[in-house]
């Protein structure tokens, strides 16, 4: 008599499965396990199961996964997650307090494959946390778990291979994992189930060797450091920068802030090498620095900015240059606070505050722009010009800078990334070509800086520069120009040598070699500020001072002397004055300055034509005060009302005072 096969029902094998997983009653309802119709589980699981399924909540999450109820087939999913999520978050069984366990990095953390063999960890006394697959595992580094310095096992399946080894997939999965806990600065090591394991065709998971009666301290024997390309990549995660916003795509270091280019990168890494999966599902071999490129967590930056306000290195899609000032310990040395009170006032007058307060700002404010700078000008040597401009780069650490005249307008200013103080001792540029730059120094909104052969990167200009020169003009400077504060210090040659030069030898320049008096100084300039530096606008033009006047001029070419010379006479004149067309050609330079200085002034530039030895000859007519204003030409200029004799009794005594003062300079005629 033939007997008829019992199908199992949807009960019978939830209970069946549960049995096979080594689940006591107590366990499915900590874990509250519960038997869905497939009907029931579409309405979560976003489409229509097939098969009834068991749910496993995740405690503390709105997200379930689901294990059908039937025989899995080969090529079948054996778990299901909801249509569109992705991924599923970590799983923490409830048997432990995760709350303290997040963030209590003396905790050792297992993780491991699945739901049933964390619950299975945690059951045997070690805080274990299941990720849905190997490859599940970006919902780790979400901000739920804190890593650095912890100690985190991984234990992968043992999937019946010799010792040691994993299915290309897998060892691909775990490698990734281990470089990402390593970047994150976790203390990583890999758990091997082979070494535990009595057969090594067999499959087993953490949960089958836990259920066989495996113990946690054999299986921890087993700890090893990952593969040692996992260190390699996990360091280029950690440290370098995809960057892609500049003209030429290429790898920042956030370490060294080095650049290079893909081909100089992979040139670089070329030793190192590992085994991976490529897109096809296809076993190569390649390098670290590949890999690095190809994968998802690679940080990938569009530009570069220079941000006091945001974290140092990557943010927000940004490499941000800024990495702060340097902290002090220490209190106010009353001492000390007294000692650079007398040195501020001895080396700048009665401009202390002023400069107290420049340097307040760049340490208060560092990411609000600054087009002033200050300028020490004095022969005299030993007072501690240069010294002030030591300590105050001592106070901005890595963003202080001492160049030279030469370097500040090199192409290749590298030196000068990501800098706020910049200190030019002795500075020379007087008649140098790159001389006019010096304004677009102060007043530039953005900084192009430059390595030789790379790409040059934009940052916002959030300099200030301080000036040391022994000579009087070491630059030129306008009467007028309200940048530069330029300060001649009330100390002489005798100083050098004298009480004040031997104080600040002995005293002054030791602060340097303390924390504690840096610490003193940089509560000095931070007390100035907050006390007075309310409305401190670090764009408003600077105290205009005698050295100043003095530098300025000092600085005038020959040419701006003569012309204002010629200014003058022709105040003297009424306000009027002509040159002839023959003596404009002789030095155009001059005549150029004289045009400048009468429009900006208010004057006009006038022209009359006037006929010699029969050709029609044009002079300019100088009228300060439009007096003699007449028709207009047709390309936008005025005609004189000047007779021609008129203008050519003007250009006559303009021409003998010409060669009046260009004689006394000694200059050709």
């Amino acid at each position: 008599m033939s007997t008829v096969s019992q199908i199992p029902t949807p009960i019978n094998f939830f209970q069946t499965w549960t049995a096979s997983q080594g689940l006591t009653a107590e366990d499915v309802a900590l874990m509250r396990l519960k038997l869905v119709s497939a009907t029931d589980a579409s309405a979560f699981l976003g489409f229509f199961p097939s098969f009834d399924v068991c749910i496993i909540p995740y405690p503390g999450e709105s997200f379930v996964r689901a294990r059908p109820m039937t025989t899995v087939r080969s090529g079948q999913a054996k778990y299901l997650s909801p249509k569109g999520s992705g991924g599923s978050p970590p799983y923490l069984p409830a048997l432990f307090d995760w709350n303290d366990l997040r963030v209590d990095v003396s905790k050792p953390l297992v993780i491991t494959e699945g739901e049933i063999k964390s619950y299975w960890g945690c059951k045997t006394g070690i805080p274990t946390i299941g990720i849905g697959g190997v490859g599940m595992q970006a919902t780790l580094f979400d901000g739920r778990i804190e890593w650095s310095k912890r100690d985190v096992y991984l234990c992968f399946d043992h999937d019946g291979l010799g010792s040691r080894e994993f299915k290309p997939g897998v060892a691909h999965a775990l490698g990734k994992l281990s470089s990402r806990l390593i970047s994150c600065g976790a203390k990583v090591k890999v758990l091997y189930l082979s070494d535990v394991v009595k057969d090594q065709k067999l499959k087993w998971g953490l949960d089958d060797y836990l259920r066989a009666g495996g113990t946690w301290p054999e299986l921890l024997a087993t700890a090893s450091a990952p593969q040692a390309w996992c260190s390699m990549l996990a360091g280029l995660l950690e440290t370098c920068v995809y960057v892609v916003g500049t003209n030429q795509t290429h790898i920042y270091n956030l370490d060294n802030g080095s650049r290079k280019s893909p081909k100089d990168f992979h040139d670089a890494h070329i030793s190192l090498r590992k085994l991976g999966v490529d897109d096809k599902g296809k076993v190569v071999h390649e390098q670290v620095s590949h890999q690095w490129v190809r994968s998802p967590d690679r940080l990938t930056a569009v530009g570069y900015c220079l941000d006091p306000l945001r974290p140092h290195g990557f943010s927000d899609g940004w490499v941000n240059l800024w990495k702060g000032y340097p902290t002090f310990e220490g209190g106010a040395d009353v001492e000390v606070l007294r000692m650079w009170q007398q040195f501020m006032e001895g080396l700048f007058g009665e401009h202390w505050k002023w400069v107290g307060l420049w340097v307040g700002h760049l340490l208060n404010r560092p990411q609000e722009r600054c087009n002033q700078a200050v300028m020490l000008v004095t022969s005299v040597q030993g007072i501690g010009k240069s010294l002030f401009g030591d300590i105050v780069r001592d106070l901005c650490g890595p963003h202080g800078l001492e160049s030279t005249s030469t370097r500040m307008f090199s192409q290749f200013n590298s030196l000068e990334e990501g800098k706020t103080f910049v200190v030019v001792n002795e500075l020379d540029v007087k008649f140098n070509a790159k001389e006019g730059q010096l304004n677009d120094l102060l007043s530039s909104e953005t900084v192009s800086i430059e390595q030789k052969g790379k790409d040059v990167i934009s940052l916002p200009n959030l300099r200030r520069w301080f000036f040391t020169a022994n000579a009087s003009a070491p630059c030129r400077l306008s009467a007028g120009q309200r940048r530069v504060l330029v300060i001649n210090p009330p100390r002489v040659v005798a100083d050098t040598r004298g009480e004040w030069g031997d104080w600040v030898r002995s005293s002054v320049k030791l602060i340097r070699r303390s924390v504690g008096r840096l610490a003193s100084v940089r509560w000095w300039f931070d007390d100035l500020w907050a006390r007075e530096g309310q409305g401190w606008d670090s764009c408003a033009p600077v105290p205009i001072t005698q050295a100043a006047l003095d530098a300025a001029e000092a600085s005038k070419t020959d040419s701006q002397i003569i012309a204002e010379h010629m200014y003058e006479f022709m105040v003297s004149a009424e306000g009027c004055g002509a040159t002839h067309p023959d003596l404009r050609k002789q030095n155009t330079k001059v005549w150029g300055e004289v045009t400048m200085l009468v429009r900006s002034h208010g004057g006009r530039c006038l022209r009359k034509s006037i006929k010699e030895d029969g050709k029609v000859r044009e002079y300019i007519v100088y009228d300060l005060w439009g007096k003699y204003v007449g028709d207009a030409k047709a390309n936008g200029g005025h005609y004189t009302t000047m007779s021609s004799e008129q203008v050519k009794a003007s250009a006559l005594g303009m021409a003998r005072e010409y060669v009046g003062i260009t004689g006394l300079l000694g200059q050709k005629r």
